[in-house]
């Protein structure tokens, strides 16, 4: 029980340190100091590039464009939110992508793919996510673990090494509540899983309009031209 409350008093220190989430939920981005962490985020930090110029600079950047610019962060899960977010971070600038990893499936792991937001700047790929908690919900969750899931900014901007830390972390935190009530994990909020979305084999693309649909415009605009023209 003292180890489960240490690692929630830690993962809690490290939402707020890189969402900077307030008690109301507004983000108010803050320089984290190497003191200010906890042991594990420094041994973790060890293990980056060692650069962290104006690494929380980029971050404040990019969540600002989209929650300025963004009228509707509520309507996540719609077809194309995200290729508009990565669009945008475009126009502004930013070197941004949408990836979609899959994977196959496994005994231990059901296959299905998940699409992402990446800004790459210099030499560092970041992760974009809006609504990240909504990947971690999982049902009759204890009073802890919601509390974690409260702590998500709305729009989750880290680097993969950050990103591939806290999925463990809150798999394991996941794992202590669904044993609290006495549920069994399903394999798809198991860590392997949930790793998968932004770790396994991925596509990435820059383009405003899919391909599918940029090939529809492209024959409806070709049957307008044969209808004027004669087919000629």
């Amino acid at each position: 029980m003292a180890m489960r409350s240490r690692k929630f008093r830690q993962l809690s220190m490290t939402w707020r340190e890189l969402g900077c989430v307030t008690a109301a939920g507004a983000i108010t981005p803050r320089k984290t100091t190497r003191r200010s962490c906890p042991i594990w985020w420094t041994q973790l930090d060890r293990g980056d590039d060692g650069n962290d110029d104006g690494d929380d600079d980029v971050k404040r950047k990019i969540r600002d464009v989209l929650e300025v610019n963004c009228r509707s962060l509520e309507n996540c899960q719609a077809e194309g939110f995200k290729r508009r977010l990565m669009t945008l971070l475009r126009r502004r600038g930013f070197d941004a992508g949408l990836c979609k990893s899959q994977w196959e499936k496994t005994s231990r792991c059901p296959g299905r793919e998940h699409e992402y937001i990446d800004v790459v700047v210099s030499e560092s790929r970041y992760v974009v996510e809006v609504f990240l908690a909504g990947e971690f919900t999982i049902a009759r969750p204890t009073s802890s673990y919601q509390s974690l899931l409260r702590l998500f900014p709305r729009v989750m901007v880290v680097k993969q090494f950050e990103l591939k830390q806290m999925v463990r972390l809150m798999c394991a935190e996941m794992k202590n509540s669904m044993k609290i009530r006495d549920m069994p994990v399903p394999p798809w909020r198991k860590n392997g899983y949930m790793q998968a979305k932004w770790f396994g084999p991925y596509k990435r693309t820059v383009n405003a309009i899919p391909t599918v649909n940029r090939r529809l415009q492209c024959r409806v605009c070709r049957k307008g031209v044969d209808r004027f023209t004669g087919g000629v």
